[in-house]
């Protein structure tokens, strides 16, 4: 069974996606893509060459219904990602959707539940989570002992940053799009800091935000019982990106962004470091494409279906920390969120 994958977006991320799917279709996985939609079909036929991808759609209802496709990659702006992905829901396509996963909890609710309901996979494109560095931190973090803290920066001064200043809007900086550097770069934080300690107690955002309410940097505080979450991140400025996590037996720190998780320095008992990494593709995107075909081969829906509930855990904290700062979607005016106060954004384009 090959999975056909049709993609949505011309961003950075799709040759990501493409590069890392070709490696695996190298290493004898069974997937292609079969086509791309874009709006533009000077930005659609340019990913397309680049990637030997025969089919360009720039009609979206058209790319919906074509039958070469069983797979669509989401990788449009995220106040987009509700809409894209439950219409290849309801014309039967599974999906993967890129981080974050939508604009708000109600969003993924109501994603999850029509997948079910259809019987179709629905993926969330976070790497972070599927990282064999990642995942042997998970297996060996008791080793650490009591824990105290878990720190993250993902701090990268964004290539649009400059066009907003200068009073251009780009999705990234803009509300209506669910941008903000929260749903760009501190969700890879937050999941990170989610899959190893589940719910916190608390859920607190302090950050820099922009005359359009939209925050540009800042630090998310999850508390739990006996010890606490720093997850930082900027798309105003540059700082060093890493992961530190400290216990009272030992750390884990990876000078690298939370998304990788790359070269993890493990110090235990006092004992020498030692360096672990477990990463041997040079895609990032390798391992989480090798897990999504490989539920998809088995058609293990199952499994598919477990992770749901990380996904809405993700989007509630993250829901929690735009409450706490004030930052307002037009995706939460639409639906008459609680996070939506006067509906300021009630007319945006998002969908």
């Amino acid at each position: 069974m090959v999975m056909r994958v049709g993609t949505i977006g011309t961003g950075f991320i799709v040759d990501r996606f493409l590069n890392a799917l070709k490696l695996l279709k190298s290493q004898g996985g069974s997937i292609s893509c079969e086509a791309v939609y874009s709006r533009s079909e000077q930005n659609g036929r340019a990913l397309a060459d680049r990637h030997g991808v025969a089919r360009v759609y720039t009609d979206l209802e058209a790319f919906m219904e074509s039958p070469e496709i069983d797979f669509v990659y989401v990788a449009s702006p995220n106040g987009l990602h509700f809409m894209h992905s439950r219409m290849a829901l309801l014309h039967g396509k599974h999906v993967i959707c890129e981080k974050s996963f939508t604009s708000n909890g109600r969003e993924a609710r109501e994603l999850t539940s029509l997948a079910a309901e259809k019987q179709l996979f629905l993926f969330e494109a976070i790497i972070t989570l599927h990282m064999p560095n990642y995942i042997w931190i998970q297996e060996n973090i008791n080793k650490l002992g009591r824990m105290r803290l878990f720190q993250g920066n993902f701090s990268k001064y964004s290539t649009r940053y400059d066009d907003y200043k200068a009073g251009k809007n780009p999705n990234i900086f803009n509300p209506d799009f669910s941008g903000g550097a929260l749903m760009d770069l501190n969700v890879y934080n937050i999941e990170a800091a989610l899959g190893l300690f589940g719910k916190p107690e608390s859920v607190h955002y302090f950050c820099n935000k922009a005359d359009n309410g939209i925050d540009l940097s800042g630090t998310v505080i999850l508390t739990y019982p006996d010890f606490l979450c720093e997850c930082t991140a900027a798309k105003d400025c540059n700082a060093n990106q890493f992961v530190s996590i400290h216990g009272e037996d030992g750390s884990f720190y990876s000078p690298y962004a939370p998304s990788f998780f790359t070269d993890v320095r493990a110090e235990i008992n006092g004992r020498d470091s030692v360096t672990v990494n477990g990463q041997l593709m040079d895609q990032p995107m390798y391992y989480e494409l090798e897990w999504f075909l490989k539920l998809f081969e088995r058609g293990d829906l199952a499994e598919c279906q477990r992770w749901y509930d990380m996904i809405h855990l993700v989007m509630d904290v993250m829901d929690e920390a735009r409450r706490s700062a004030g930052i307002i979607f037009a995706a939460d005016c639409k639906a008459q969120q609680p996070l939506c106060g006067k509906g300021e954004f009630e007319d945006g384009p998002s969908e």
